[in-house]
């Protein structure tokens, strides 16, 4: 199975004020942005790609020190759908570049605003997939976000919904979390 991850960074940011994929954040093994903890995490990934927009001149430049391939959507102010849409479009090029076939390559998209996923939670992910087949969809608020929707009700729940994707379970390791 081929991997490839799909970083979705073309926001404006524009309650922030800043580029959200470049803002230094506190890990445990040190400090670093959004954007490089997501690289990092998805190393395992045989391309993947950052799809930039609203502070394209500030990603690009970096994206490839952290084996990123950078990708602009042109029409970053038509939402996270359109990102979505020409990130995959690089995805599909390069998957047909290096001879993947669909059913044999899968993607994960990942906001850039998402940053503290953990690889311990992609891992059950991976391994449930490899075992049934089944392709995954990660929905980055949780599935109850998600309860109920159908195509129509957002542009990225019905792509997802006339794409026949299924949801999977796999067991997650509890963490404890630093906060009482």
């Amino acid at each position: 199975m081929h991997h490839y991850a799909l970083i979705l960074a073309a926001g404006a940011a524009s309650r922030m004020g800043r580029c959200k994929a470049l803002l230094p954040l506190p890990f445990p093994d040190g400090e670093c942005c959004a954007l490089e903890r997501l690289a990092r995490m998805y190393a395992f990934c045989g391309q993947r790609f950052v799809v930039t927009g609203h502070h394209a001149g500030l990603l690009e430049p970096v994206a490839p020190g952290w084996g990123l391939r950078a990708v602009r959507n042109p029409r970053p102010e038509d939402g996270m759908f359109s990102s979505i849409c020409a990130g995959l479009q690089a995805v599909l090029e390069r998957a047909r570049a290096d001879g993947v076939a669909p059913e044999q390559g899968g993607v994960f998209v990942h906001p850039v605003d998402v940053p503290l996923t953990r690889r311990l939670t992609l891992l059950p992910l991976l391994t449930e997939a490899a075992a049934t087949g089944h392709q995954i969809a990660l929905h980055p608020a949780g599935p109850a976000a998600d309860c109920g929707r159908r195509a129509g009700d957002s542009p990225a729940g019905g792509l997802l919904w006339r794409a026949g994707t299924s949801r999977i379970s796999a067991p997650f390791p509890r963490a404890r979390h630093p906060c009482p």
